[in-house]
């Protein structure tokens, strides 16, 4: 596949660096992108993880409704991130914003979603 993309012209050699390198890259991206392709995703509704389990019940956590409790953009990065498989340049590309800005919104929703199942969990 990594070879089809270097003959078509897919992939150019720009000499910035060494062949090799170059080569490793393409065949590296060429992966990802395929694992990106092949990736299954359980719909939000039915993942269900249970936290402490005893004889008689597991308990569970909706996480749909604990995304739902974080600020808009914080809840759009993490959706993108974690359920699109999306990086946070591909995300700041998308929504238009800084990667900073888009870095920030990730921390802090993976902090605000921390506490939210840490909360859910008691």
């Amino acid at each position: 596949m990594t070879y089809v993309k270097i003959w078509e012209g897919k992939a150019h050699y720009k000499k910035q660096s060494s062949f090799k390198t170059w080569l490793f890259s393409v065949i590296r991206y060429t992966a990802i992108d395929y694992k990106k392709k092949k990736h299954t995703h359980e719909a939000l509704e039915n993942v269900r993880v249970g936290i402490e389990e005893t004889a008689f019940e597991m308990q569970t956590i909706n996480y749909k409704a604990l995304l739902n409790k974080l600020p808009d953009r914080q809840r759009q990065v993490l959706l993108l991130a974690f359920y699109h498989s999306m990086s946070l340049t591909e995300i700041a590309s998308v929504t238009q914003l800084h990667i900073g800005t888009v870095r920030t919104h990730y921390e802090r929703g993976k902090q605000a979603m921390r506490t939210l199942i840490l909360k859910a969990a008691v």
